[in-house]
């Protein structure tokens, strides 16, 4: 999408869509990290409690990625912590602007007040890509590792 949008040609500048992008950035960060959760209580890792239940059905980034640090921290306790670092820094800089994963999608809260996400005026649409691009590649590789581990 961010590609179509850099390379579109219809005179319209990317950055408009921003907040669509991130919204989806957000939404698919979310779903990944349920996803590694999910997979921890298969393997024993995480309790099935309902504090994590309830987790699993709200959308709040940072309770999520500590469960997962845990999980990963868990699977690979020689790893560098170093990238679960810069994930933990995107997770918690993400989780500032959108704690309720309506920030980002909607402009209006339901009293009719506007959102203030505190980002700034300009955007680089292709370094965010980059930015999530890596995270993508981070949490996607860590769940191939995990589900490698659950069925061996």
């Amino acid at each position: 999408m961010v590609e179509a949008l850099l390379h579109g040609g219809d005179g319209t500048h990317p950055d408009r869509f921003f907040f669509p992008v991130l919204y989806l950035y957000r939404h698919a960060t979310e779903l990944r990290l349920k996803e590694i959760v999910r997979i921890g209580q298969r393997l024993g890792w995480v309790a099935s409690s309902n504090s994590v239940q309830r987790l699993l059905t709200e959308h709040k980034l940072q309770p999520l990625w500590k469960r997962v640090r845990a999980v990963l921290e868990q699977s690979w306790p020689e790893g560098d912590l170093t990238q679960l670092d810069v994930v933990e820094a995107m997770i918690t800089q993400l989780h500032e602007t959108d704690r309720d994963g309506q920030r980002l999608r909607y402009s209006h809260d339901r009293e009719g007040q506007a959102f203030d996400h505190g980002l700034p005026e300009w955007v680089d649409l292709l370094n965010v890509r980059t930015v999530f691009d890596g995270l993508w590649n981070l949490l996607g590789g860590s769940i191939d590792g995990l589900l490698h581990t659950l069925v061996s």
